[in-house]
């Protein structure tokens, strides 16, 4: 379920295109500045003894786990000349907030973590590079800050999940995760 936003905040569907192992976004971008493109999906997984599968816990016999899964990507596009992020760049329950829209070798990136709105405390964050396949574990601080140090050029990963056990349906799941990704390249 792609969207993108514009600049200047209008939201738009790109095209899809089905690659050999992924899909290929295209969209049109007549204005400089930054385009936020976002992919997300959502479905109800339950685990019984014969595995796992999707779709309402009353479904299933000996549920053992439910969990209702929001899982959101997102890339910044930087188009033109880019002076900071431009709007808001809150757009799914949990989000990522970079500083600023690119990354800089040998400097650290901080991100801001939020849930609802507000900053998310002590949770785990994790960054991957892709170009050496490394895998750091970081901890959000009070504010939901974390700061990653890029040591590496290429394409980056920054990844959080979050679990709320108050976000429950009974006998349709136990709790939702949260699930929300940004990726961005060093310039």
């Amino acid at each position: 379920n792609p969207v993108v936003y514009s600049p200047n905040g209008s939201r738009f569907k790109p095209q899809a295109l089905k690659g050999e192992d992924c899909y290929i976004i295209h969209f049109p971008a007549h204005i400089e500045g930054n385009y936020t493109l976002l992919v997300d999906s959502s479905a109800v997984w339950n685990k019984n003894p014969e595995g796992w599968a999707m779709g309402p816990k009353f479904k299933f016999k000996d549920v053992t786990y439910s969990g209702s899964y929001h899982q959101m990507a997102k890339k910044i596009v930087p188009v033109g000349k880019v002076n900071g992020l431009g709007v808001a760049m809150v757009h799914g329950i949990l989000e990522l907030i970079p500083e600023d829209t690119s990354l800089v070798l040998d400097k650290t990136f901080m991100v801001q973590v939020l849930y609802e709105g507000r900053p998310l405390a002590n949770e785990s964050f994790k960054a991957y590079s892709k170009r050496n396949k490394k895998e750091n574990m970081l901890t959000t601080d009070a504010n939901g800050k974390v700061q990653v140090p890029i040591d590496h050029e290429g394409e980056w990963m920054f990844l959080v999940r979050h679990r709320d056990e108050t976000k429950k349906v009974d006998e349709e799941y136990d709790e939702t995760v949260f699930v929300t990704t940004l990726v961005m390249e060093t310039r």
